[in-house]
């Protein structure tokens, strides 16, 4: 419960440096710059501080650092601002956690704000996926299709390191 009321924190005070802008812009190519700029603040700063966390987690590990950075930077591109606020987050987060059939039966479904904020709660990998391969970056769309999956036996060290981060 402490962790996420840090992340809630986290949340509401994201704010992006010039720093972390040159980031974005030295290592995505245009068009995943614009999927990245599309994300809520709060989004971009979780992307970044996931991107700088798995850079560190690689410095141990043989990959492909700069398709790991392109992916964490873009892992939750399939929430779009507007999408999901910080609060509707809160909400998914609280109803996908107290209540997991309902949620799930309700994310199917897409027929409402509720039903609409679970289905990019538990579908955005695939919701970026799709994104990501229509400006031809299927690696990034591979590892971000299975970012929260559970069963990672077969799957790139690039994956395993974004879970961790």
């Amino acid at each position: 419960m402490a962790g996420r009321l840090y992340q809630f924190y986290r949340a509401v005070t994201a704010s992006l440096t010039e720093a972390d802008r040159q980031y974005v812009e030295m290592y995505l190519p245009a068009e995943a710059q614009k999927l990245f700029w599309n994300m809520s603040t709060a989004d971009q700063y979780h992307a970044l501080h996931v991107a700088y966390t798995a850079l560190e987690i690689a410095k141990s590990e043989e990959c492909d650092s700069d398709l790991l950075r392109r992916s964490a930077l873009l892992h939750d591109v399939g929430r779009v601002n507007g999408s999901m606020n910080v609060w509707e987050k809160s909400i998914a987060v609280i109803v996908a956690g107290c209540f997991p059939d309902f949620a799930r039966r309700q994310a199917g479904k897409n027929n409402g704000w509720l039903s609409g904020l679970l289905h990019v709660y538990f579908f955005h990998p695939q919701i970026g996926e799709k994104m990501l391969r229509e400006i031809g970056m299927d690696k990034e769309a591979d590892i971000i299709s299975r970012h929260h999956d559970r069963d990672l036996s077969e799957c790139s060290i690039e994956l395993k390191i974004l879970q961790l981060a």
